[in-house]
């Protein structure tokens, strides 16, 4: 049996379609769709470790910023521009902490949904006409399908096998949380 290319860039069956009306996603949907990626899980692990090594130098930067900034106010060196230099080099660190905790909790954030998404196995239905954008990026372009004033993003390979079909009304069933599409029908 031939498949559309729609149903093979979303990968799912017209058995996973029939399962999406009725609101719940099959159990094979929720594994190939829903998974917490490597590169997730590597994110986690590496900005973990950066953030706690970053915390280090952190709170050192932070203890010698108050040490010069007491020197200064004390008299002890001028003000002549050499601490506000170096109160941006001490506390650069200060910020790649709170860039990576920001980063951390998002992506748990998403795993955490994408959890309960598979836990749950419920899919949302929203329709009407779909519209594809494209953020061009400096090295990666991202994908989007906003229907009904729902905004889901999508893939390069689901991007095109959608192209043709702009401004055509559609249902699309999604995990609520993760907001990843399970299936479509054309309607």
């Amino acid at each position: 049996m031939a498949q559309h290319p729609i149903m093979i860039a979303f990968q799912f069956t017209p058995d996973d379609v029939m399962a999406n009306r009725t609101g719940y996603a099959t159990p094979k949907q929720t594994y190939q769709q829903i998974q917490t990626s490597v590169i997730e899980i590597l994110f986690i692990v590496f900005l973990g470790s950066w953030t706690l090594t970053g915390a280090f130098f952190s709170i050192v930067a932070l203890f010698m910023f108050v040490l010069l900034f007491g020197a200064v106010l004390s008299g002890f060196t001028d003000m002549a521009g050499i601490p506000y230099e170096l109160a941006g080099i001490l506390l650069f660190p200060l910020f790649i902490v709170v860039g990576s905790v920001y980063a951390i909790l998002y992506i748990i954030r998403r795993v955490l949904q994408k959890r309960q998404d598979r836990r749950t196995r419920i899919v949302h239905r929203v329709s009407g006409s779909i519209i594809l954008e494209r953020r061009e990026g400096d090295e990666v372009d991202t994908y989007f399908l906003h229907v009904s004033g729902e905004k889901l993003k999508i893939t390069e390979q689901q991007y095109y096998a959608l192209n043709p079909y702009q401004n055509t009304n559609w249902y699309i069933y999604y995990f609520p949380l993760s907001k990843t599409i399970a299936s479509l029908e054309h309607w």
